[in-house]
């Protein structure tokens, strides 16, 4: 009986000098936007070993750390050989979207390298870092603008740098275009005989040449286009917008 209650208070002597039960947390955000980069650990002492993990997710981990994670609240419990439990509760967060919204400066003239982008970047980790590297001495044309982020997360969007062609819109009854911006058709009404409607670009290439007032633009690009009508009258050119 006396060796019984001397194991007994050895036990209960070892399992009091034991240290508590804890945990340390960390973890590491996702790196951009809507991803699964992120990852969660705990690192358990005290109490006695081994321990065992249980983590909230779908389906339960039970692993020190997880990986791939994406923004969320994620709580682990942790158990240890004498059924002793302790929980935390991880946050991670995520930055806000990387978005691009290029606006084009034209340039002076067809073959002038003094057009302009400006980048107009929100959201995601600063800084930032551009491909084409030079946006801001460039030939009119057709550009795709990136954007990367310190994440190494990235946008993209095109626009297209024009340039001045001269023609200055003649404010005259000759002809009105409606609507205007337009989508899928436009209507060109003149009170004169017309012979010839063309519509060019902002480049100044012929896209369409026809003599009927009612014209089809659903496969033309986004962006301004020229109308120069011929009359009886004389010519006239407006501008409208495709959208």
């Amino acid at each position: 009986m006396k060796k019984l209650i001397l194991s007994i208070s050895f036990l209960f002597f070892v399992m009091n000098s034991r240290a508590q039960l804890s945990l340390v947390s960390s973890h590491i955000n996702p790196n951009c936007y809507g991803d699964s980069s992120g990852t969660a650990s705990v690192f358990a002492f005290g109490g006695f070993t081994p321990y065992t993990y249980l983590w909230n997710t779908s389906p339960p981990q039970i692993t020190a750390s997880i990986t791939n994670l994406p923004v969320g609240t994620y709580i682990v419990i942790v158990t240890d050989s004498m059924g002793t439990q302790i929980s935390d509760t991880i946050t991670l967060i995520q930055p806000p979207p990387l978005t691009l919204n290029p606006v084009a400066t034209p340039a002076s003239c067809s073959s002038c390298p003094d057009g302009s982008i400006n980048p107009d970047v929100n959201g995601g980790s600063p800084p930032y870092s551009f491909s084409p590297s030079n946006i801001s001495t460039i030939l009119p044309g057709f550009y795709t603008v990136c954007v990367t982020d310190a994440h190494n997360c990235s946008a993209c969007d095109t626009v297209t740098v024009g340039f001045s062609t001269g023609i200055k819109e003649i404010q005259s009854p000759l002809f009105m275009v409606f609507p205007n911006p337009a989508t899928d058709k436009i209507l060109i009404s003149s009170p004169e005989k017309i012979f010839s409607i063309v519509i060019t670009d902002v480049f100044g290439k012929e896209i369409t040449f026809t003599t009927q007032p009612e014209i089809n633009i659903s496969d033309f690009q986004e962006g301004a286009y020229f109308i120069t009508l011929k009359t009886n009258k004389g010519i006239a050119t407006k501008k409208f917008i495709k959208e």
